[in-house]
């Protein structure tokens, strides 16, 4: 009886802990996603959390020096909110004006620096033109 006792309580704390490493692992971890407006409304207690949010790139906001890594760009919401994006890193193919996209990073008092950026595909395959 006293074994059993010992493994239940064994059980139960085991559970526990590892209950306890998946909950507080999985929050820091997981992406906070929201709307530009409300992100930027959040202020400073937003700081340093990993968030995720769509848009589409604004024309003619991309800057990109050449040969390098390091864009700079401008997305906007359906409500036409605006955000400043800092992202270095490789860009996907159809990285351009008016692309839909979602970016994850971080904001804090120097903006918003992403650590991935994704487009949207095509909803359609479309052939290149033939000649």
């Amino acid at each position: 009886m006293l074994k059993r006792k010992k493994f239940v309580i064994g059980g139960v704390v085991l559970a526990c802990a590892m209950a306890s490493l998946l909950f507080f692992g999985l929050r820091d971890t997981t992406p906070h996603y929201t709307k530009i407006g409300d992100l930027l409304s959040e202020g400073t207690t937003i700081y340093g959390q990993k968030i995720k949010v769509d848009g589409w790139i604004v024309d003619g906001s991309i800057v990109n020096e050449p040969m390098s890594r390091h864009y700079e760009f401008v997305i906007y919401d359906e409500d036409g909110v605006q955000l400043e994006i800092v992202y270095d890193g490789s860009i996907p193919d159809n990285f351009e004006d008016g692309k839909s996209l979602q970016v994850t990073g971080e904001i804090d008092e120097n903006g918003f620096t992403a650590t991935q950026v994704l487009t949207q595909c095509a909803s359609k395959y479309k052939p290149a033109d033939q000649e």
